[in-house]
């Protein structure tokens, strides 16, 4: 079940109202998901979880129109029960008194059955969900589920299928468990304060993130969730599948030509063109989101990795055009071994030099071969705008690996996610590599998209062909006069 990204906020907190003036003019549907058991108490319940979260509402610009924010909210102890829908109240002083008047009942902390709730019932087009609107959960607790398993697996279907979850915890709340609720990075996507006194000393930095969370998801179409369970003249032909913006087509907004641009698979170094027709072909740059996903494992080990797999990535690097504009590049790299880490967002480092300087830096773990938690660490945080994955840009992830995967189906599925997304996805095997576990991991036909090499000396040879398949510029025909 796939459906457009949202985000979900656990909240057991207690706050005091502090309205700002700076609002958040996004399209977003945020669920508030939000803990009555009884270790909240009526007092802290009406003192400081529902000011908070009236708080962190005053921040959003509230509405139905496309650049706007929707609010809905689910409660939940032994029972799940709705607040309101997103439709409900269209605008921030009706939705703010709808706050103040939920209703506290107290019981045990079935955090699952919320999450299973929100992930069956809010987002439908019926109770308020918008197909062009980023999906937002925010869940707020002060205790451990009542079943952490379930728990965790009703977040990763959310997650998997697009979702960005937010973690509140007060108290009591098992921090780990939170970090197995929410999105990655949890420096991001999870907050915890002792005390419910303290939760406004987090509202800030919840509502921001929040905010620049949103942007990544507009656009969106999404099959699940009964999205296309709608009267048919608000969809005559339902779009294509798509629950990110990163499969857009490139838009040239130099091209000024009459005839359109075409793409070339070897656009580097070629002098234009010339016929006599007063036209001829030129090699334009465009920007390119590429991700390097790279294996850091056992096999490996620190002298190769150093030696050969970090100078074979900055040779690849050097002929890119990297910069900050529009029609630039940028690199990011996710490493993995016995687990996946981010070494590079792609925003980090927007000057060749610097970028080049960092990738040299990076350092190596070890482990098993994991290829499909890179994956995910690429689908969940890489691709986000906040960590600088731009939306139209074409998106290249490229794997090197020397070994054999755990799980294969699990990084097929993944890369089938990425694709979906509109990335491309290309693998580099060494040595002991299975070809056909990549072949089935990377785009088709394999002969373009998998590449092999017997040792890591002979990475080098690989460059031509590895850039000549990441299209950093494109091919477009301009009037000239001839001499």
């Amino acid at each position: 079940m796939d459906f457009n990204q949202f985000i979900v906020v656990v909240f057991m907190v207690t706050v005091t109202p502090a309205l700002t003036q700076q609002l958040c003019r996004q399209s977003a549907d945020v669920i508030f998901v939000i803990d009555v058991s009884y270790s909240i108490t009526h007092p802290r319940f009406y003192g400081y979880v529902l000011p908070f979260i009236q708080n962190v509402i005053s921040d959003f610009d509230i509405g139905p129109a496309d650049n706007q924010m929707q609010v809905g909210a689910v409660l939940f102890s032994d029972k799940v029960r709705l607040a309101f829908h997103l439709n409900d109240f269209r605008n921030r002083p009706s939705l703010l008194q709808a706050v103040s008047e939920i209703y506290y009942y107290g019981g045990e902390t079935f955090t699952h059955e919320a999450l299973a709730y929100v992930n069956s019932n809010m987002f439908t087009w019926e109770n308020g969900g918008r197909p062009n609107a980023g999906k937002i959960v925010i869940l707020v607790t002060d205790g451990r589920s009542y079943s952490s398993s379930k728990t965790l697996a009703e977040a990763e279907t959310i997650r998997s299928n697009g979702g960005i979850i937010f973690a509140v915890g007060v108290g009591m709340a098992d921090e780990k468990e939170l970090r197995g609720i929410a999105n990655f990075p949890p420096e991001q996507y999870v907050y915890y304060v002792s005390e419910f006194q303290s939760l406004n000393s987090i509202k800030d930095a919840l509502s921001g993130n929040t905010c620049m969370a949103a942007p990544m998801y507009k656009d969106f179409e999404s099959t699940s969730l009964l999205w296309y369970n709608q009267p048919p003249e608000t969809f005559m032909t339902p779009a294509p599948f798509t629950d990110n913006p990163f499969n857009q087509p490139p838009v040239f907004n130099d091209n000024l030509f009459e005839q359109p641009p075409v793409y070339t698979d070897n656009p580097f170094n070629q002098p234009p063109v010339l016929d006599t027709t007063g036209t001829r072909s030129v090699c334009r740059p465009q920007a390119a989101d590429v991700i390097f996903v790279i294996d850091e494992s056992d096999s490996i080990g620190i002298d190769t990795f150093h030696r050969e797999v970090l100078p074979f990535i900055e040779n690849i690097v050097s002929e890119f055009d990297v910069g900050p504009l529009e029609n630039q590049v940028h690199v990011g790299v996710v490493l993995f071994g016995g687990w996946a880490r981010v070494g590079l967002n792609l925003n980090a480092h927007l000057n060749k030099t610097t970028l080049l300087a960092a990738i040299s830096q990076l350092t190596y773990q070890g482990g098993t071969t994991n290829i499909h938690r890179a994956l995910k660490v690429v689908r969940e945080n890489m691709l986000t705008v906040f960590n600088g994955a731009r939306p139209g840009v074409p998106t290249f992830i490229v794997i090197l690996t020397d070994g054999r995967t755990v799980e294969s189906r699990r990084a097929v599925e993944e890369a089938d996610t990425l694709r979906q997304r509109g990335a491309r996805v290309m693998s580099v095997g060494v040595a002991e590599a299975d070809s056909d576990q990549l072949g089935r991991i990377s785009d088709k036909p394999k002969s373009e998209n998998v590449f092999y090499v017997s040792g890591f000396d002979a990475l080098s040879g690989l460059k031509s062909e590895i850039t000549s398949r990441i299209v950093v510029c494109v091919q477009v025909f301009e009037s000239f006069t001839p001499s």
